[in-house]
C-alpha cells in the first residue's frame, strides 16, 4: 500500500472547507439557541482561523501521546480530520469526525479504502451527516467504532440505543436476518368483545363459551405475508375491567400494533383512557380501531375527531360475531376485513419497521432458550450466563431482553429503575399469577382486596405455584405498587385497586385546608392514586382509606387528604396542619407524585393551585418569578402577587435555599466574567501533552494532596466509564486504571488521557465547565 498515495486519494473526497464552514455555523445553532453577537462574532473568527489556507481539507497524522493508538486518533476536532499508520506504514485508523460529511461521500471513502484492501482499526464518524452506515472493507477487522451525532436509518434502534460498541458487532456479524415477528395487543373495555374477535381471527368460528376475560389470554394469529416471509403474529387479548387498570402499565410496550375495540356510541372519554395509556406507554405505537358489534348498531365513531387527536390511528373496521341480514351484516366478512388489515399494517415497513428489523444469529439463539426454558422465571444474572448472552456487552444483552418483551417472549424490566434487577419472566406464569389473585371472587369481593397465603394456596394449583413461590409473586406485586403488606399480620396483603369505591362518610372535617391540584387532563389517574397509597401504606391514618382516596399523616401535627376526582381526571390534595409543617408535607406529597409520574415521559400533568376562587397554573409561576416578570390575570383583573403566592407554598427552608443559591449564581457570574481571560488561557494548556506534564510534576513534587487527586479520581472514573461505554475509550485502559495497585496509579494512569476526555466534551451531558476547574487547580 502506498500510505501517502493513498491519503491524497482521501482527502479529494473531503467536504470543501466552503461546505465545511456551513457545516460548523450550523452547530453552533445547535449548541447555543440564539447565540448573541458576540458569541456569533467569537465563533466565526475560530472558523476564519481553523479554515485558513488552501480550500482543500487536508489529513493529518494522528499527534503523538503516551497512550497511543486509538485514543490519540479518536478525539473529536472538528474539522480537523486524522488518520494514523501502524510500523509497517499501512492505513489503520482514519477519524472524519464533524466534517459534515454525507452518505455519497463516505460511500465514495468507502470504494477508495475497498480499492487498496485497507484493514482499519478505528474508525470515528461521529457528527456527520450519515443516514446509512456503509461497512469499511475487512470490517472484521475494525476494533473501535464511533458513529455517535448521526441519524443513521439502517442500524435498528435498539442497537443504536446501545451505543458504539453494540453498532460494531451488529455491523460485523455476516448472518443477519430479519425477525418478522410482532405483538398484536387487542385492548379496550370490558364486554366490548375483545375475546370474540379473537376466537373468530383464529378458528373462523366460535368454538367455546366466553365470559369476561380475567387477565391476559395469549395466542397466535394466521402469518401474515411479506416480501421479507411470513410474520409470525403472537396475539395479546388484554381484560378491560376497570379495577385491572394499575396493571396495564407492565403490557404495553413499544413495537406493537394495538387494536382497540369498542362500539360505535362509547363515552369519548373511554376510548381516551386507551388512546392515552398507547401514546404514553406504548410510545405512540400504531392503533387499528375496530367498531365491533355492528349487528346491533349502525351508528359510527367521529373518526376525523379521533386522528386529529391521535395521529397513532392507522385505520378503522367495522366488525360482528354474528350474522344481521337485516342490517345487511355478514360476520366472516367483517372478521375477513379486519385480519386483512391487521395483516396489511404488520407487513408495512414504514409502519411497523421492527418487524423487519435485522438482527444477528446470537439474538435468534437466545429467543429460542428463552422460549424454552423450563423455569417460570430466571435471574437477570443468569439471564447474562445464557449461551449467547455470555460476553456480551452488558448494554447490547439488556437491549436484547428489551426487544423480546415487545415480542412478548418473556416479562422484563430493564428500562424501570424500580424493577430493572427483577427476573425474567415468563409472562404466561406472572399474568396468571397476579389476575388469579386479583379476580379471586372471595379476595375481590368479600374480603375487598385483603388476601393472605392461605388464600394463594386455595387459588393456586401447588405444582405450578408452590407456597415457596408465594413470597416472589406477592414481591413482584409490591413492587409494582398492586399491593402493600397489613399492619400487624404476617404474610397477609392489601390491594387498593379493589377497595370499596365509597368515600367513608365524615372522614374529613378540616375548616380552611391548604390546597392543591394535579389535572391529568385526558388521562384518568386511576394508577397513580394507588401507587400513591401503596407507596405511603406506613402513614394512613386509622385505616381511613378507599379505592380512589387516603388520609395521611406525617408525625409531625399534620395531616392530608388525597384523592381522586373522577369527574374532572385530577387529584386533589388537603393538607391540615401548623402552617410550615404543613407546607413541607404538601412539598413532599407532589415530589412523592412527581416521582410516580417519572417512567411516562409523555404524560402532561399540571400543578395548580388555588388564588381568589381561581386556580393557578404552579409551574407557570414559578416561571414569571424567575424571570421576575408581572402576571396579569384576565378573569380577576388584576396582577397576581407572584412571589408572595409562592411563598404561601414553598416550605421556608425551599424560600431560603432558592435565595442564597440565586445569589451564589450571580457571584460565580462576577467571578466567571473576572477570570475568563485566564481560564481560556488553562483550558488550552489542558487540551496539551504540556499540561499534561505540568500536573505529572506537580504531583511528584507532592503540589497535589492525597485528598485532592481522590476527588479529581472519582470524577475521572466516571467520565472515563462513561466513554468507554460508548466505545470511545477501550474498555482494556479502563480495566488497567481500576486494577491499578493504589490511588496515586491510577491518577498517574488517567492524567495522559486528559486531552482526549475533554476533546469529547459533546458527547454526553456533564458539567464540563466545573471538571475542567478542577483539573486547572492540579496544573496550577
Amino acid at each position: 500500500m502506498d500510505a501517502e498515495k493513498l491519503i491524497l486519494e482521501l482527502e479529494q473526497l473531503l467536504p470543501k472547507k466552503s461546505r465545511l464552514e456551513e457545516f460548523l455555523l450550523s452547530k453552533l445553532e445547535e449548541h447555543f439557541e440564539n447565540p448573541d453577537k458576540a458569541k456569533s462574532k467569537s465563533y466565526q473568527s475560530w472558523i476564519d482561523e481553523l479554515l485558513g489556507g488552501p480550500e482543500q481539507l487536508r489529513l493529518q497524522p494522528a499527534p503523538p501521546m503516551p497512550v497511543g493508538f486509538p485514543v490519540n486518533l479518536m478525539g473529536v476536532r472538528y474539522g480537523q480530520p486524522k488518520y494514523a499508520l501502524n510500523e509497517q506504514g499501512e492505513l489503520i485508523g482514519l477519524n472524519l469526525a464533524a466534517l459534515g460529511l454525507r452518505n455519497e461521500q463516505w460511500e465514495g471513502i468507502v470504494k477508495v479504502l475497498r480499492r487498496h484492501d485497507v484493514r482499519l482499526r478505528a474508525l470515528n464518524l461521529s457528527e456527520n451527516h450519515l443516514t446509512r452506515l456503509t461497512p469499511p472493507p475487512n470490517v472484521e477487522a475494525l476494533e473501535v467504532l464511533d458513529v455517535s451525532g448521526n441519524e443513521l436509518e439502517d442500524v435498528p434502534v435498539d442497537v443504536k440505543k446501545a451505543g458504539n460498541e453494540a453498532i460494531l458487532h451488529w455491523l460485523q456479524s455476516k448472518d443477519k436476518r430479519p425477525i418478522l415477528e410482532a405483538k398484536v395487543m387487542f385492548i379496550g373495555d370490558s364486554e366490548v368483545g375483545k375475546t370474540h374477535l379473537v376466537e373468530m381471527l383464529i378458528h373462523g368460528k366460535l368454538t367455546r363459551e366466553i365470559t369476561t376475560t380475567h387477565g391476559i389470554e395469549l395466542n397466535q394469529l394466521k402469518p401474515a405475508k411479506s416480501s421479507e416471509g411470513d410474520i409470525r403474529l403472537n396475539v395479546w387479548d388484554l381484560g378491560g375491567q376497570h379495577f385491572m387498570r394499575s396493571t396495564h402499565q407492565f403490557f404495553f410496550t413499544e413495537r406493537t400494533l394495538y387494536v382497540l375495540v369498542t362500539v360505535a356510541r362509547t363515552e369519548r372519554q373511554d376510548l381516551n383512557y386507551w388512546l392515552e395509556l398507547v401514546q404514553k406507554l406504548g410510545g405512540g405505537a400504531p392503533v387499528l380501531i375496530a367498531i365491533n358489534k355492528t349487528d346491533l348498531d349502525t351508528h359510527d365513531l367521529d373518526r376525523a375527531a379521533l386522528q386529529r387527536d391521535y395521529p397513532n390511528i392507522v385505520g378503522f373496521v367495522r366488525t360482528a360475531v354474528y350474522d344481521n341480514a337485516g342490517k345487511d351484516v355478514n360476520a366472516l366478512e367483517t372478521i375477513e376485513a379486519l385480519q386483512n388489515e391487521i395483516h396489511k399494517l404488520v407487513s408495512d415497513k414504514a409502519l411497523m419497521p421492527g418487524v423487519f428489523q435485522l438482527q444477528r444469529r446470537e439474538w435468534f439463539d437466545i429467543k429460542s432458550a428463552l422460549e424454552g426454558m423450563e423455569s417460570d422465571f430466571i435471574t437477570y444474572e443468569r439471564y447474562l450466563e445464557l449461551e449467547g448472552v455470555k460476553g456480551l456487552p452488558e448494554d447490547e444483552a439488556s437491549t436484547f431482553l428489551k426487544q423480546m418483551s415487545w415480542l412478548g417472549t418473556v416479562v422484563s424490566f430493564v428500562d424501570d429503575p424500580r424493577l430493572m434487577d427483577t427476573h425474567v419472566i415468563n409472562p404466561r406464569w406472572l399474568m396468571d399469577g397476579v389476575y388469579g389473585i386479583l379476580n379471586d371472587p372471595e379476595i375481590k369481593e368479600r374480603k375487598k382486596g385483603c388476601f393472605a397465603f392461605d388464600d394463594l394456596s386455595r387459588i393456586f394449583d401447588q405444582r405450578r405455584y408452590p407456597r415457596a413461590r408465594y413470597n416472589f409473586l406477592v414481591g413482584l406485586m409490591e413492587r409494582f405498587r398492586l399491593c402493600y403488606p397489613a399492619r400487624g399480620t404476617k404474610n397477609t396483603f392489601l390491594i387498593p385497586t379493589l377497595f370499596p369505591d365509597a368515600e367513608p362518610e365524615g372522614v374529613w372535617d378540616v375548616e380552611n385546608p391548604m390546597r392543591f391540584r394535579l389535572d391529568y387532563k385526558q388521562y384518568p389517574p386511576d394508577l397513580f392514586m394507588t401507587q400513591f397509597i401503596v407507596d405511603h401504606y406506613q402513614q394512613i391514618e386509622d385505616d381511613k382509606v378507599w379505592r380512589s382516596g387516603v388520609i395521611i399523616k406525617d408525625g409531625n401535627g399534620c395531616q392530608a387528604l388525597v384523592r381522586q376526582s373522577f369527574r374532572f381526571n385530577q387529584i386533589e390534595i388537603e393538607v391540615d396542619g401548623p402552617e410550615n409543617l404543613r407546607r413541607s408535607f404538601l412539598y413532599n406529597i407532589i415530589t412523592s407524585f412527581d416521582k410516580l409520574h417519572e417512567p411516562y415521559e409523555k404524560l402532561k400533568v399540571t400543578r395548580e393551585l388555588p388564588y381568589k376562587d381561581h386556580w393557578l397554573n404552579f409551574d407557570h409561576l414559578i416561571k414569571y418569578e424567575q424571570h421576575n416578570q408581572p402576571y396579569f390575570h384576565p378573569e380577576l383583573g388584576e396582577n397576581i402577587p407572584v412571589k408572595e403566592v409562592l411563598d404561601g407554598y414553598r416550605p421556608t427552608s425551599i424560600a431560603e435555599r432558592d435565595d442564597i443559591l440565586k445569589r451564589m449564581d450571580q457571584l460565580e457570574d462576577n467571578l466567571h466574567r473576572r477570570h475568563d481571560q485566564t481560564q481560556e488561557q488553562l483550558d488550552h494548556l489542558l487540551e496539551s501533552q504540556d499540561g499534561v506534564k505540568r500536573i505529572l510534576q506537580n504531583l511528584e513534587g507532592g503540589k497535589i494532596g492525597e485528598q485532592q487527586q481522590r476527588e479529581v479520581m472519582e470524577e475521572m472514573m466516571q467520565v472515563i466509564k462513561e466513554l468507554a461505554k460508548q466505545g470511545k475509550l477501550q474498555k482494556s485502559q479502563v480495566q488497567e486504571i481500576e486494577n491499578a495497585p493504589d490511588l496515586k496509579s491510577q491518577f498517574v494512569l488517567s492524567i495522559p488521557l486528559i486531552p482526549t476526555i475533554l476533546s469529547y466534551q459533546t458527547s454526553f451531558a456533564w458539567d464540563w465547565a466545573k471538571f475542567r476547574k478542577k483539573l486547572c487547580r492540579i496544573m496550577t
